[in-house]
């Protein structure tokens, strides 16, 4: 469940339990659904740390010792150590973002000790990011941000201190699927420890332009170039926000050591893929109706084997055909289950695999226990 939504947004998971008409109470209709509003509104996702964000589905991977609650101060204490394996502190955005949609990220960091080529075999330097990327990607053990080969589906910030004939560098990015890298470089620009700068990053689909803005105690810093897609770029996909220390295996330059402080994480999506979503079982049929979203597959499963873990299609649809309706008449055996498979259109040729299930929304057919 995405925590803390602002005002004119919804929250875009939460699970509803239903006892369906002529049903015992034990005979639940449990579904995962988005809750969206009647009209295409963005989904906005807000963690102040105000209390421990653990609570609200954040979690570690890698080093967890590198990203630490602060109660005090309210905010997250952040170490990026390019000796340790890549690590990222990190929430699902509950939807899958390519180049086709917009979308913005922003959040404050506080810097209070930072140093390139801490490792002396590499002493120039290496980058802190915070972004959003793709967790089936950056989790794989062959991802590796220091090669600049190996790293798909990224848009993140990131900053590079200044280092040998290295100049300061703030450099926004978005990695497409089969790795390329589209940055902006602007330097010199020194990010001096103990003061807070609020960064803003504003993705427009229309133009394929990434603007990113600065503060620094409230001033203006910069200005940032865009990172604006050539038409040569194919996608990407990012569908995790995420604060990441990388590895610095793969660059035989540079290495870094820094602690800072990252607090009031902002980040508004498109309205998620499934809204509007209701179900009935009627005279043993199970239907169900909702609205999708274009450049999105749908696919109406049944479980197969009694195991509830193997599932073949019964239906298909594509948006932007609304509303999309699927229903199942076929009488199952105990503990079948239905479920609505939603996962992102590819319209251009990307070269590397992609995950192909993105979502699933689950319901028990009749004779479910």
């Amino acid at each position: 469940m995405i925590s803390k939504v602002g005002q004119a947004s919804r929250l875009p998971t939460v699970l509803h339990r239903n006892t369906w008409a002529g049903r015992t109470p034990a005979l639940l209709c449990a579904l995962l659904c988005c809750i969206g509003t009647r009209h295409t509104v963005a989904a906005v996702f807000v963690e102040d740390f105000s209390t421990s964000p653990t609570a609200r589905g954040w979690s570690t991977f890698g080093d967890a010792s590198l990203f630490n609650w602060n109660s005090t101060s309210q905010a997250m204490e952040v170490t990026w150590d390019s000796a340790q394996s890549n690590s990222y502190f990190f929430h699902s955005l509950g939807t899958v973002l390519g180049k086709n949609d917009d979308f913005a990220l922003q959040f404050n960091l506080r810097l209070s000790s930072i140093q390139a080529g801490v490792n002396p075999a590499k002493s120039s330097t290496f980058e802190i990011a915070v972004g959003l990327l793709h967790w089936g990607s950056a989790t794989q053990a062959n991802f590796s941000r220091g090669t600049g080969l190996n790293s798909p589906n990224l848009v993140e910030w990131t900053y590079f201190p200044a280092a040998d004939i290295i100049d300061a560098t703030v450099s926004p990015v978005i990695v497409s699927s089969n790795s390329r890298f589209i940055p902006s470089l602007n330097f010199p620009l020194e990010m001096s420890v103990n003061d807070l700068f609020h960064i803003a990053l504003v993705y427009t689909a229309s133009n394929q332009t990434l603007v990113t803005t600065m503060t620094r105690n409230g001033s203006a810093f910069g200005p940032i170039q865009n990172v604006q897609l050539p038409g040569s770029f194919t996608d990407f996909r990012v569908d995790t926000v995420s604060i990441n220390s990388y590895n610095d295996a793969g660059d035989v330059y540079g290495s870094i050591l820094a602690h800072g402080s990252i607090d009031d994480i902002t980040v508004i999506t498109p309205p998620p893929p499934v809204m509007n979503l209701t179900g009935r079982i009627t005279n043993g049929v199970c239907r169900l109706q909702f609205s999708g979203r274009t450049n999105w597959n749908y696919a109406l499963e049944r479980s197969v084997g009694g195991d509830l873990h193997t599932f073949a299609p019964v239906q298909v649809a594509n948006a932007p055909r609304q509303p999309i309706s699927f229903s199942t008449s076929q009488s199952p055996p105990a503990r079948r289950m239905v479920s609505t498979e939603f996962a992102r259109t590819n319209h251009e040729a990307i070269a590397t695999t992609r995950t192909r299930e993105e979502g699933r929304y689950i319901r028990p057919t009749p004779g479910a226990r």
